[in-house]
C-alpha cells in the first residue's frame, strides 16, 4: 500500500447503529476505534492562516475537550506529540489517534463520531485518507429512540427533518468524494448478515477480514465503558439481532402517515419504501403546517440560535442520568455534560 492507510469515519444519523458498527471494527486485531470524538472537526478547522500555527496548544484544546476524556488515554501517550511536534492541526489530529492505537497494541486506527457525517467535506478535504461509512437505518426506527434521547427533538416532524437532514448531508457528500471514500451501508444488511456487509466495508478501508469481528460481543463491557450512556447500548453485549425495533408493530398509524409525507421520498431513494397506508389529509396538513413553521425558524435563526444553544447546555447540565466521566483529575468520574450523539 502507497501512502498512508485509510483512516475510516463512521458516520450516520445517531440511534442507527453506529456503535454496533464500532465494537465490530474495534474488534479487529489491527484496527483500534475510539470512543466518539466531538473535537475532531473543531481541530481540523482550527489553522488560522493570520497566526502561526501551535501544536502544543492545539493538543491541550483536544485534551480539555469532555469527550477526549473517555478514550481513558494516559498522558505518557501523547508524549511524542509533546516532544516533537506536528507541523498542522491535520497531523496533530492523526497523531493522537495512532497514540491511541499504540495505547491498544494496533498498528492502525479509526473514528466513529455519528455527528460527522454533517462535516464529512472538512474531514475528507483536511485528511485525504479519510474514507466514510455512512450507515443507513430505517428512519421510523431511528426516530422514536432520536426523540427519546437527552438532544434529540422532542417533536415528532422535528425528528424526521432531524434523521432526514442528517442522511440527506451524508449522501449528498458522498456524492461529491466519489465511491473511492465513500460507502453506504444498511443496518438492516449488516444485522440480517453480517459477514459480507463487514468484508466490503474491509475492502473499503484496506484492512483484511477476519472472524474475530463477529466476536465483538465478547468485548461488550470495553465497547459500552466508552459511551455516554451505556443504557442505550446494550445491544452490543449479543450477536447481531434483527427487529431490535419494527416501527411496523410500535409506531401509531397516524405518526406513520406523517413520516409519509414528511420523508416519503428519501424512505423511497432508500429503498425502505412508504407504509402503504392510505394518504391522509390531516398527515398533509401537518406536513404543510410544520413546514412552513420551519422556514420562520430558519429566517429567526440569527436571533434565536444564542436562546436555543443556551437550553441544550442547561439540558445537558441537569442530565442526572448520565454516567459519571472518567478524567485525569478525577478517576472516579464527575458529572457528564458532554452531547450523547452516539448509537
Amino acid at each position: 500500500m502507497t501512502g498512508p492507510a485509510p483512516f475510516p469515519f463512521v458516520v450516520g444519523c445517531n440511534r442507527s447503529g453506529t456503535t454496533l458498527l464500532r465494537a465490530m471494527l474495534d474488534a479487529h486485531p489491527d484496527l483500534a476505534v475510539p470512543p466518539e470524538a466531538y473535537f475532531t472537526v473543531a481541530a481540523l478547522r482550527s489553522t488560522d492562516s493570520a497566526q502561526p500555527f501551535d501544536a502544543d496548544a492545539l493538543l491541550s484544546e483536544i485534551i480539555a475537550d469532555r469527550s477526549f476524556a473517555n478514550w481513558d488515554l494516559p498522558n505518557e501517550a501523547l508524549r511524542p506529540l509533546r516532544d516533537d511536534p506536528p507541523e498542522n492541526a491535520a497531523d496533530v489530529v492523526r497523531g493522537v489517534y495512532l497514540a491511541y492505537a499504540r495505547h491498544h497494541a494496533k498498528p492502525r486506527f479509526g473514528d466513529k463520531t455519528p455527528r460527522n457525517v454533517l462535516h464529512v467535506a472538512v474531514v475528507a478535504s483536511a485528511l485525504t485518507e479519510a474514507r466514510f461509512v455512512h450507515l443507513v437505518r430505517d428512519g421510523r426506527d431511528v426516530v422514536p429512540s432520536v426523540r427519546e434521547h437527552l438532544l434529540g427533538p422532542n417533536s415528532l416532524p422535528a425528528a424526521i427533518d432531524y434523521w432526514r437532514d442528517r442522511v440527506t448531508a451524508g449522501r449528498r457528500a458522498g456524492a461529491t468524494i466519489g465511491s473511492e471514500r465513500y460507502l453506504e451501508v444498511r443496518y438492516e444488511d449488516l444485522v440480517a448478515d453480517p459477514e459480507p456487509v463487514l468484508r466490503t466495508i474491509c475492502d473499503f478501508i484496506k484492512i483484511t477480514y477476519t472472524e474475530v469481528m463477529l466476536a465483538y460481543a465478547k468485548r461488550a463491557d470495553q465497547v459500552i465503558g466508552g459511551v455516554w450512556d451505556p443504557r442505550n447500548h446494550q445491544g452490543v453485549a449479543r450477536p447481531p439481532t434483527i427487529g431490535v425495533r419494527d416501527w411496523r408493530a410500535t409506531m401509531p398509524r397516524s405518526d406513520a402517515q406523517l413520516f409519509d409525507a414528511l420523508a416519503g421520498d428519501l424512505l423511497d431513494e432508500l429503498g425502505y419504501g412508504r407504509s402503504g397506508l392510505p394518504r391522509s389529509g390531516l398527515a398533509r396538513a401537518r406536513a404543510i403546517t410544520w413546514r412552513r413553521s420551519a422556514r420562520l425558524r430558519r429566517a429567526a435563526r440569527p436571533l434565536t440560535g444564542p436562546i436555543v444553544h443556551l437550553r441544550r447546555r442547561r439540558r445537558r447540565t441537569h442530565d442526572e442520568g448520565a454516567p459519571p466521566r472518567k478524567n485525569a483529575t478525577n478517576p472516579s468520574g464527575s458529572e457528564n455534560s458532554q452531547p450523547r450523539s452516539s448509537s
